[in-house]
């Protein structure tokens, strides 16, 4: 988080146009929340600040992400692999 204020739209679009995709929009349906602000206070209190702008931020997860396709898959993920799980 920036402790700035980011549209949810704004997020999806800027995704959109990094992977030079473009969003048609429903209007005939509800908007839902139009912005949520990460309170940064406690962070910025230990020195940790944004150092990315959200563009440059998912232009490196997307990036990350495609580089490393093989590790993703390969991951445990616990909401889908309860047996791995460990039993009390």
């Amino acid at each position: 988080g920036s402790g700035g204020g980011v549209s949810i739209k704004n997020v999806a679009e800027t995704i959109a146009n990094i992977c030079g995709k473009q969003i048609k929009w429903d209007i005939s349906k509800p908007t839902g929340d139009k912005i949520r602000i990460m309170d940064t206070t406690r962070a910025e209190n230990f020195g940790i600040k944004s150092q990315f702008s959200l563009e440059d931020g998912i232009k490196k997860t997307i990036e990350w992400y495609t580089k490393n396709q093989n590790l993703i898959s390969s991951r445990y993920n616990s909401f889908t692999e309860k047996d791995l799980l460990p039993s009390c």
